[in-house]
């Protein structure tokens, strides 16, 4: 297993030019060399979960802390979006960091805990938080099919269901 990744931030950021502060929904804290389409694929996933409409709570009434997986066939996308922040003049705001996997260069093809036992503390709530993150990435005991299917309490019969779906 590897530990080579980009990383790529999205939130409302503020931009201080010249002495005139803006803010704006933009990437940061992005990993210098991700190759451009990394880039502009992680903007827009992210940018999907941007919109904020009243509180954003889970089904426990607990702020949105959201974790997504994505693939476009080249990489693989681990997403957390942490809502509840509030930008520089008081509006809803949220902070996804995303971390992102080279399917090939990273053997998660083969071992899916590249991705999948990635632990929590890897993902950040700030633009300065996610600048400070270095290899190597923290990591959850590794998941075997049983262990995994006790974790998303799945019955052997509801795999079996479902691999037939699939």
């Amino acid at each position: 297993m590897t530990n080579e990744y980009f990383q790529c931030c999205y939130t409302n950021a503020e931009v201080n030019l010249g002495g005139t502060v803006s803010s704006g929904w933009q990437a940061v804290a992005v990993s210098p060399g991700i190759p451009s389409d990394v880039l502009g694929t992680c903007t827009k996933l992210q940018n999907v979960n941007s919109t904020i409409q009243g509180a954003m709570t889970d089904e426990q009434g607990n702020v949105l802390d959201l974790y997504e997986l994505y693939g476009d066939g080249a990489y693989v996308y681990a997403i957390r979006s942490k809502y509840g922040l509030l930008d520089r003049l008081g509006r809803a705001n949220m902070f996804s960091h995303a971390l992102i996997f080279d399917f090939q260069k990273s053997g998660s093809i083969t071992d899916p805990n590249v991705f999948l036992g990635l632990s929590s503390e890897n993902f950040k709530g700030s633009q300065e938080e996610a600048e400070a993150l270095k290899p190597p990435l923290a990591r959850e005991t590794p998941l075997d099919i049983d262990a995994a299917m006790a974790k998303a309490g799945i019955s052997h019969e509801s795999y079996l269901a479902l691999v037939r779906c699939v």
